[in-house]
């Protein structure tokens, strides 16, 4: 691939519209959280590399959108012990577990276990093991820091990287996989573990509080009984904001390639156009 001259500079190897469009898929993908998608993609190691691409290409939005679904996908999802077990049945109607191991817990626990759900977390253990997304966030956001303490640019996926920080943060809290990764994280080794710590209690609440734009001012608004009675047209949180916001990067990022012209033919022979 040729290089290609960008709004910030010189672009030596280009992503690729299809190395774009497989990220769309694999996002895709992990929304059925199919048991053998999920084991294949582990075996692959097809996040890893969307993240190595997710910090090479800093300033390809489309990307990094791309990679916060599939980040959300693994997330998101219900782990064994939420989740009805839909496999196989016994002959009394009771579900089958898959394996020995998973039926002498289900004999003890008296639930059943989801072999969709166990693949599933397995894939969670990926993402922060072999894919060390806790040491990336943290890397990546002190090499931004000592990039913009030298008079630098912000890096373009800064936004993104927020939002998944954000994510871990939110499901170490409370979601169907807190407990796994609290896990997680506590395997961490100690330094990389007080890192994160501090990352999370200083630097990410405080870019949360400067993100956070406070849309009326209340202390200098006169009282008098017709302001009482106004309602201010603006929400009291930017729930309507973000949903805006996602609704525009969504449609860019669906839309986007055909828009600007591009067909079945041209994708096939080139993929140097993004």
């Amino acid at each position: 691939k040729s290089a290609i001259l960008t709004t910030v500079g010189v672009l030596e190897q280009p992503l690729g519209n299809a190395r774009l469009h497989v990220a769309r898929l694999v996002a895709a993908l992990l929304q059925t959280n199919a048991p053998s998608m999920c084991q294949e993609l582990c075996n692959l190691g097809t996040m890893d590399l969307l993240l190595d691409l997710f910090f090479k290409y800093s300033w390809n939005n489309f990307l990094h959108f791309q990679v916060e679904l599939s980040v959300a996908a693994i997330l998101n999802h219900p782990s064994s012990e939420e989740r009805p077990c839909p496999g196989l049945q016994n002959h009394d109607g009771t579900a089958a577990a898959s394996n020995p191991e998973a039926q002498g817990e289900a004999l003890e626990t008296g639930r059943t276990v989801d072999p969709q759900a166990s693949f599933h977390n397995a894939l969670v253990a990926h993402l922060f093991q072999k894919c060390r997304l806790v040491q990336r966030i943290l890397d990546a956001w002190e090499e931004n820091d000592r990039i913009q303490a030298e008079g630098g640019t912000r890096r373009g996926n800064m936004g993104h990287l927020t939002r998944i920080a954000n994510m871990v943060v939110q499901n170490l809290e409370k979601g169907p996989v807190q407990a796994q990764i609290t896990d997680l994280i506590k395997e961490l080794p100690e330094d990389c573990r007080g890192r994160w710590e501090s990352f999370v209690d200083e630097t990410l609440r405080e870019t949360n509080r400067r993100n956070t734009v406070e849309l009326v001012s209340t202390h200098n608004m006169h009282s008098s009984s017709e302001d009482d009675d106004m309602e201010s047209p603006f929400p009291n949180d930017l729930s309507l904001q973000q949903a805006f916001s996602d609704y525009q990067i969504q449609q860019m990022t669906a839309n986007f390639v055909d828009q600007f012209g591009f067909n079945d033919e041209e994708f096939s022979e080139h993929d140097e156009n993004i």
